[in-house]
């Protein structure tokens, strides 16, 4: 925490992931397949 912005350390907990879901093909590439309209992400 070089640049004092937060009173505390940061600190992130790793730990062993849970069983892993992978989504239905109509979620898979969804940008690709439907524009990025719908998400504010990456603007």
């Amino acid at each position: 925490n070089a640049s004092g912005k937060w009173p505390n350390p940061v600190v992130t907990e790793l730990c062993p992931a849970p069983e892993f879901w992978r989504a239905e093909e109509y979620h898979q590439r969804y940008f690709e397949k439907n524009g990025a309209g719908f998400c504010g992400l990456g603007h």
